[in-house]
């Protein structure tokens, strides 16, 4: 890449939408959720928990066996990370929320774009905001942290859709994505899993009704392959620390029943 290419690209994305979604994901956090740095304490008890539980998590304890909460292990560690940026406040969650927030953002504004013009895409994106905020609790919920995962998902389902001649080799990438998301989301609250099925059976409608059963089962292996590439570090992580049986117990037992 030349100097003038870097140049150019830049100064593109200084005079981008995308840079201004990322600079009103910092500034609609910082408003929106009581982990900013604008808010003297968040009164809410699930991020208190979560952020314990990550910090014990990183100073020697093992999740569900030394300690305990029912939502999915992913969300602990995100906690966790923000610990290690802040060990004695949410800045570190509320930077990573303002990401994830910036993340949700760009894929609704891409999906947009895919329908609209680039003007209307923005206005799209600001329209999601609303939903957002009204369903944004006190600030770094569990589901706030799966938006992004979901948001993926949902546009390059969109993507498909509008090209269902696509080849199966770029509809292996999207099902390993699609497993990959379905994964973290699987890992932080199972129960808004039911929101991939949907997504995944237009393709696979399509492939029946053409009777292409071969790239069938190659984008499932890609699905799955998504997924156990999220989850087998996880999985390790509870083998590694003899805590497996603690987390079904915990994570799938539980919330079974409760």
């Amino acid at each position: 890449m030349t100097a003038y290419t870097t140049y150019m690209w830049h100064r593109r994305f200084l005079c981008s939408n995308e840079l201004y979604l990322f600079i009103l994901s910092f500034l609609i956090m910082f408003f929106a959720s009581k982990c900013s740095p604008f808010y003297i304490f968040n009164e809410w008890g699930d991020p208190h928990i979560y952020f314990s539980i990550g910090k014990g998590i990183f100073n020697g304890k093992v999740l569900y066996k030394d300690l305990f909460d029912h939502k999915g292990p992913l969300i602990f560690f995100v906690y966790g990370l923000g610990y290690l940026f802040s060990s004695a406040s949410f800045l570190g969650i509320y930077i990573l929320e303002s990401l994830f927030l910036f993340a949700s953002l760009l894929f609704v504004y891409k999906s947009a774009k895919l329908f609209l013009a680039k003007e209307y895409a923005f206005l799209s994106a600001l329209l999601f905001i609303i939903i957002f905020i009204w369903r944004n609790e006190k600030g770094g919920s569990a589901d706030e942290f799966a938006v992004p995962f979901l948001a993926v998902s949902f546009y390059y389902t969109l993507r498909y859709c509008l090209n269902r001649t696509i080849d199966t080799k770029l509809l292996k990438k999207y099902y390993l994505i699609h497993g990959a998301t379905f994964g973290a989301v699987f890992l932080i609250k199972f129960s808004i899993c039911v929101f991939w099925p949907f997504l995944l059976l237009i393709p696979a409608i399509d492939l029946i009704m053409s009777k292409r059963y071969k790239d069938l089962l190659a984008i499932s292996l890609s699905f799955l392959s998504g997924f156990v590439l999220v989850l087998l570090p996880v999985l390790l992580y509870f083998a590694a620390n003899g805590a497996t049986g603690d987390f079904v117990f915990a994570y799938f037992t539980i919330n079974s029943l409760y």
